[in-house]
C-alpha cells in the first residue's frame, strides 16, 4: 500500500478527515477531506515530509499562507485554513471539475473559443492577485482548476513562492517549478513580476489548443535556453487569439502584456469566434465514486431534492457544467422552454365533452331524443399525463345543476380554460425567474470584512458587485466605523448584485457626563469621571479668581450631556496667577500651540530635527516643562521637520528643478544667473541633509 493511501482516515488539525487522494506531486499530496467542524467537503494539500524539517521553508510558508488566505476573487482558489505544525498543510475549497491538466491528459483539446474562456478567467484572477502584490511563479495546466459549474480558479498562490525562496529541490535535483512553462526571466534567475505569469499562461493556452508546449526540448536546460533567444511562436491554430498571445509571449518582459491587457485583448478577440461548447471537464479521479452521493460538492447535508426526487434529478438552481459566466457572454444559454406544454389546453377551450366526459349511468334522454348531462367531470383523454398527476385545475367532480343550458356549460368551459392558461403562464414566468436567478454567480462572503473600517468596504467587495446596506449600533470595546458583523455571515454565499447587510459600530455606548464638576478639586473631578467610566485630563489655566487646583470648567467647551464610554474629558483647572510650564513634547504642533495660548502665553515656533520625533510634532520648549511661568510670558516651541538630501539638479531647467524639489518637500530659494538657463550648482550643495523648511538656492548658467 502506498504512502498516499496510508493517510486515508487520518484527521489533521483536529477537524480535517482525509477521505481519498486527489493527486500527488513532488512537493505535496492532495486529498479530498471532510471538515468535520463545518460539515463541508474541502481539499487538503499535505506538503512533503522533508519540507516540515526545513525551517527556512516553514517561515516563508507561514507568511505566504496567511497572505494567500487574504486573496478573495471568483477566479482564485479560496484558502480556508493552514498549519505549519509537524505536518504542514493547506486547506482549500474542493473543486469537482478537475484541472486543465486532467482534460489534456484525457486526450481533449480546446477550441480557440474554449481557450479564450480559460485564458480570460485565468487572466482576471491573475490581475487581482498581481494588484495585491502576488506573483504566482508556477502557472501550468495542473494549477488551473474548475468547479462543477465550469468556473476556473487559479490554485497554489503563495506556495510556489515559499518553496522557491526556501531553495527546495525535487528528488532529481531540479528546481521546483515546471520548466516547460517558465518565463525567460525565470530561466535567467531574475526578479519576477506579474508579466512572468502572463508568459506562462500564454504557453498553457497554446498547449491547450495544439497539444504541444512551445520551446520544449529533451532536457530541462535545453527547454529553458530555447526561450531566451526568441518570443513565443503562436501557431495559426489559435486563430483570433494569436495577437493576444503574441503580446503575452514577448521575450522582453517590459514590452509584454500584463494580466489586465491580456484580458482586454482576449475580450476583443471574442467577436471573431463562435460561441464555445461547454468545457470537457475531467472531474475528480474515478475512484471517488463512493463519495459522489448526489450532495453538494462542499456541504455535507441532505440533498435538497428530498427523498422523493427521481434518481439523478437536478437540484433547483444547479448550474450546467461548462456554463460559466464568461461563456454566457458569448451568447450561450439554455434553449427557451414553452410556457405551456403543447396539448395541455384542449383546442376547443374546454374539453368537457367527448369520450369519457360523462359518468356512466348519469345521462338522461329527453322526450325529443336529445341527450342531457346530469353530471360532468374533467376529461381523461386528450390531456397529457405528468407522472399520473391530474391537471392543475382538477379537484374532482363538478356537479352541473339541472336545467343548465348549453350556453351556460360553454361559458363554464371557457372560464376553466382561461384559468388553465393563467396558471400555466404564471408557472412559466416563475420558472423563468428561478432559472435566471440560478445563472447569477454567487461568492462566499470574505471573513476579512469583520473588523475592517466601513470606508474600506467598497474596495474589498468591488469584484462581487454587491450593494451595501448599513446598520449602525453602539457597542463597548469597538471604534467608530468598525464593521462588527455581516449578513450573510462570513463563508456563506451571496449572489452577485445582491445586498450585503453590515452592522457598523457608532462607537462605545453613551454615558452621562457628571454634573457639577466646576468648583470641585481636580482630584474629586477625576474620581467622579472615573466612576462614570470616563477619563479626566486636567489642563492648568491661570486664574486669579479661583483657588489653585479647583476646576474652572471644560477646557474645550461643553461636551454635552452624554459622551461615548471611555472618552477623555479635558477639564480646565486653575493654576493661580503663576503656574508650571506644561509638558507638550511629542504632541502635534497645532495642539501644543492651542494649549499654551489657552494658558495666556505668547508662542514662538522654531524648526528642529530629532530622529525620535515625527515631523510636525514638538521636540521641546523654552522654558522647559516644570519651569514657572505666568500669563503674557513668551515661550518657544521647537517643532521637528523632515530631513532630506538635496538632489542633483545640474542640467535641469528652472521649472524642472522646482518640480524635483517640490516632490521632496523642498522649495526654491534665491536664483542667481539667467532664469532661462540650466542649473550649474545648488546651495546647500547636492547630497547635503537639510530640513524641508530649508530653501535651496540655485546657481544658473546659459544653455
Amino acid at each position: 500500500m502506498t504512502r498516499t493511501t496510508d493517510q486515508i482516515g487520518r484527521v489533521l488539525g483536529g477537524r480535517y478527515r482525509l477521505l481519498a487522494p486527489l493527486g500527488s506531486g513532488a512537493s505535496a499530496q492532495v486529498y479530498l477531506a471532510d471538515d468535520v467542524r463545518l460539515r463541508r467537503r474541502v481539499a487538503v494539500k499535505v506538503l512533503h515530509p522533508a519540507l516540515a524539517d526545513d525551517e527556512s521553508f516553514l517561515r516563508r510558508f507561514r507568511a505566504e499562507a496567511q497572505s494567500a488566505a487574504s486573496l478573495s476573487h471568483q477566479h482564485l482558489l479560496a484558502v480556508y485554513d493552514w498549519s505549519d505544525d509537524a505536518t504542514p498543510f493547506l486547506v482549500t475549497e474542493y473543486l469537482a471539475g478537475g484541472s486543465l491538466r486532467g482534460m489534456l491528459d484525457a486526450g481533449d483539446r480546446l477550441t480557440p473559443a474554449q481557450a479564450l474562456v480559460v485564458g480570460l478567467e485565468a487572466a482576471r484572477g491573475l490581475e487581482h492577485a498581481h494588484h495585491h502584490g502576488f506573483v504566482h511563479r508556477d502557472i501550468k495546466p495542473a494549477n488551473l482548476l474548475f468547479g462543477a459549474d465550469g468556473r476556473l480558479r487559479v490554485a497554489d498562490f503563495g506556495l510556489a513562492r515559499a518553496i522557491a525562496e526556501a531553495g527546495w529541490t525535487e528528488p532529481n535535483g531540479a528546481v521546483l517549478g515546471t520548466a516547460r512553462y517558465s518565463s525567460p526571466e525565470q530561466a535567467r534567475g531574475e526578479a519576477l513580476d506579474g508579466r512572468s505569469d502572463v508568459y506562462s499562461l500564454a504557453l498553457v493556452l497554446v498547449e491547450a489548443v495544439t497539444g504541444e508546449v512551445p520551446f520544449t526540448a529533451d532536457t530541462t536546460i535545453g527547454t529553458l535556453m530555447a526561450r531566451l533567444a526568441r518570443p513565443v511562436d503562436v501557431p495559426v491554430e489559435l486563430g483570433p487569439l494569436q495577437p493576444a498571445l503574441v503580446a503575452a509571449g514577448r521575450l522582453d518582459h517590459d514590452q509584454r502584456s500584463d494580466a489586465a491587457e491580456l484580458a482586454r485583448t482576449l475580450v476583443e478577440a471574442a467577436s471573431a469566434l463562435s460561441r464555445p461548447a461547454p468545457l470537457p471537464l475531467a472531474g475528480p479521479p474515478g475512484d471517488l465514486g463512493e463519495f459522489d452521493d448526489g450532495r453538494d460538492a462542499t456541504l455535507l447535508r441532505p440533498d435538497a431534492t428530498g427523498p422523493g426526487a427521481a434518481p439523478g434529478a437536478a437540484r433547483p438552481g444547479a448550474a450546467r457544467p461548462g456554463a460559466t459566466g464568461t461563456v454566457a457572454a458569448f451568447g450561450v444559454g439554455p434553449a427557451a422552454s414553452p410556457l405551456v406544454e403543447p396539448g395541455l389546453v384542449p383546442p376547443d377551450g374546454g374539453g368537457l365533452s367527448g369520450p369519457g366526459a360523462g359518468l356512466p349511468g348519469d345521462d338522461t334522454t329527453s322526450h325529443d331524443g336529445s341527450r342531457r348531462d346530469r353530471a360532468v367531470r374533467e376529461p381523461t383523454g386528450g390531456v397529457p399525463s405528468h407522472h399520473g398527476a391530474p391537471p392543475p385545475w382538477r379537484t374532482g367532480q363538478h356537479a352541473v345543476p339541472d336545467g343548465m343550458s348549453p350556453n351556460d356549460r360553454s361559458a363554464r368551459r371557457l372560464m376553466l380554460g382561461a384559468v388553465v392558461v393563467v396558471v400555466a403562464v404564471t408557472v412559466g414566468i416563475v420558472g423563468g425567474w428561478v432559472y435566471v436567478q440560478s445563472q447569477i454567480p454567487s461568492y462566499p462572503v470574505p471573513g476579512s470584512l469583520v473588523g475592517m473600517q466601513r470606508d474600506d468596504l467598497p474596495g474589498a467587495i468591488a469584484d462581487y458587485e454587491w450593494k451595501i446596506d448599513d446598520e449602525t449600533v453602539r457597542r463597548d470595546g469597538t471604534v467608530r466605523g468598525q464593521i462588527l458583523e455581516t449578513r450573510p455571515a462570513a463563508g456563506e454565499d451571496l449572489r452577485e448584485g445582491a445586498t450585503l447587510h453590515v452592522v457598523v459600530s457608532d462607537g462605545p455606548t453613551l454615558v452621562d457626563v457628571p454634573a457639577g464638576l466646576a468648583g470641585m478639586t481636580g482630584d474629586d473631578a477625576t474620581a467622579a469621571l472615573e466612576q462614570a467610566e470616563l477619563v479626566a485630563e486636567l489642563v492648568p489655566r491661570p486664574n486669579g479668581d479661583v483657588d489653585e487646583g479647583v476646576v474652572i470648567g471644560f477646557a474645550d467647551g461643553d461636551p454635552g450631556a452624554q459622551v461615548p464610554k471611555g472618552s477623555t474629558v479635558r477639564l480646565a483647572v486653575s493654576s493661580g496667577d503663576r503656574f508650571d510650564m506644561p509638558d507638550v513634547r511629542g504632541r502635534p504642533y497645532a495642539e501644543a500651540v492651542e494649549t499654551l495660548e489657552g494658558m495666556g502665553l505668547e508662542v514662538d515656533v522654531e524648526d528642529g530635527t530629532d530622529d525620535d520625533v515625527d515631523p510636525g510634532h514638538v521636540i521641546g520648549t523654552d522654558p522647559e516643562d516644570g519651569d514657572e511661568v505666568e500669563p503674557g510670558d513668551s515661550v518657544t516651541v521647537v517643532v521637528a521637520v523632515e530631513q532630506v538630501d538635496v538632489p542633483n539638479l545640474r542640467g535641469q531647467t528652472l521649472d524642472e528643478a522646482t518640480s524635483t524639489l517640490d516632490d521632496l518637500g523642498l522649495s526654491v530659494g534665491e536664483v542667481a544667473g539667467p532664469r532661462d538657463g540650466v542649473v550649474l550648482a545648488t546651495w546647500p550643495l547636492e547630497g547635503s541633509e537639510v530640513s524641508t523648511a530649508t530653501p535651496v538656492n540655485l546657481i544658473m548658467r546659459r544653455r
